[in-house]
């Protein structure tokens, strides 16, 4: 069973991936939100996809696409990652990743202006605090408005859930937000999030579909 899973996996997602790399390069912000939102709803299909195969697969069942959750996951995804895209380019408009004001001589070899190492420091911080913070809020509050959660639950979701949530994204997300600030121009850091965030998207599925579904306030 789970090597056929893996087999489904990989020839689901090399046709997307063909895609993504055909699109051209948006000229607009926003034509860049819109194609980052394209790819975040495939990725979020995908990582959806990929839990619910793990979620039969731990229990011994028949593999059966939940479409509801399927449905569900990736709408947070089209809703969440506007907001991402405005939230990244602020951090990038507001503290430069490259210090364009020095002299030539202190530019690399290449000519390329020198990194900014104090800005880096203040985006990954902001990034790891603030956005880590509205992103868990978002999740935790769409999904329980997709999910028919009273607010009640949402709020005791939020309280009980949220540290947990952030604790379980420091094995993944601290090493992908200083990669994307140090070593990937603007352009390439979209791609890159939305490859790390499949195993972080599999994570947050199994958490609204699995046995954590009562302590989450009814996902």
């Amino acid at each position: 069973m789970l090597e056929h899973g893996v087999s489904f996996i990989f020839k689901a997602y090399h046709p997307y991936h063909r895609l993504v790399k055909f699109a051209t390069a948006p000229s607009t912000m926003a034509d860049s939100i819109a194609v980052q939102t394209a790819q975040a709803a495939g990725m979020s299909a995908l990582s959806n996809i990929i839990a619910q195969y793990f979620a039969a697969y731990q229990t011994q069942s028949a593999f059966a696409l939940e479409l509801g959750a399927l449905t569900r996951y990736v709408l947070y995804g089209i809703l969440n990652t506007p907001l991402n895209c405005v939230w990244q380019e602020y951090l990038e408009r507001k503290f430069p990743g490259q210090d364009a004001g020095r002299p030539a001589k202190q530019n690399d070899q290449r000519g390329h202006a020198a990194k900014n190492v104090k800005n880096l420091v203040i985006k990954f911080g902001l990034d790891q605090t603030v956005g880590a913070a509205g992103n868990i809020l978002f999740f935790t509050v769409v999904h329980g408005v997709l999910n028919g959660t009273p607010v009640s639950g949402i709020r005791q979701a939020i309280i009980q859930d949220s540290l947990s949530i952030y604790l379980s994204g420091l094995m993944i997300w601290p090493l992908v937000s200083l990669i994307s600030f140090a070593m990937l121009p603007v352009e390439r850091r979209v791609i890159f999030g939305c490859a790390a965030g499949v195993a972080w998207g599999v994570y947050l599925s199994l958490i609204t579909m699995g046995g954590d579904a009562e302590k989450m306030g009814g996902y």
